[in-house]
């Protein structure tokens, strides 16, 4: 059984959509394809009219793990900080320190030949996949229209981070921000 089949057995797939929808604050539609390229061409209208609209388009595959990340109440564990308050942050954050700081973090020392950078890991269940939209083919997926013209900010709105080492939203919103002012979008 893979991680998809874990998240529809745990819950009912309808109590996903409708408290994720709720915790989002924002409009969200559900698209329901046959295949990857259906669900991508409903994103690309998405983001054609949320450049016009005011809004960015986010793709989410509803599960127990999702509706944890954006309910601010099991949140507050992690930080009490709102979605203001979280791209506040980002701006004092000066990214190529952030990066270079990270990184050094996951160097190894030039005389430390003995150093494992993959640490060591263990899992109940080996998982050799990520979850895609193609593992949620047939199923609901949520089209979540982020109320804001600045991609980099959708991390404010679904705060992954800081926990298992992963970083802060705040520093994830500035180099998503920062990423964005170099490369632009696709």
């Amino acid at each position: 059984m893979g991680i998809f089949d874990k998240f529809k057995k745990s819950k009912g797939k309808k109590d996903y959509i409708e408290e994720l929808i709720a915790k989002l604050g924002c409009d969200c539609s559900i698209i329901k394809e046959n295949d990857v390229k259906g669900v991508m061409t409903k994103y690309h209208q998405a983001l054609i009219e949320g450049k016009k609209d005011g809004y960015t388009p986010l793709i989410i595959i509803p599960s127990e793990m999702m509706l944890e990340i954006v309910d601010t109440e099991v949140d507050k564990e992690y930080s009490n900080d709102d979605r203001e308050t979280i791209i506040a942050k980002a701006e004092d954050i000066d990214v190529k320190e952030l990066l270079k700081r990270l990184l050094d973090e996951v160097m190894p020392m030039e005389d430390d030949e003995d150093y494992d950078i993959t640490g060591e890991f263990s899992a109940e269940e080996q998982t050799n996949f990520f979850l895609s939209i193609e593992d949620a083919i047939n199923e609901k997926i949520i089209l979540a229209k982020i109320p804001t013209d600045k991609p980099w900010e959708v991390a404010a709105w679904v705060p992954m981070g800081g926990f298992n080492e992963c970083p802060m939203p705040e520093e994830q919103v500035a180099v998503f921000k920062y990423w964005y002012e170099k490369n632009g979008t696709g």
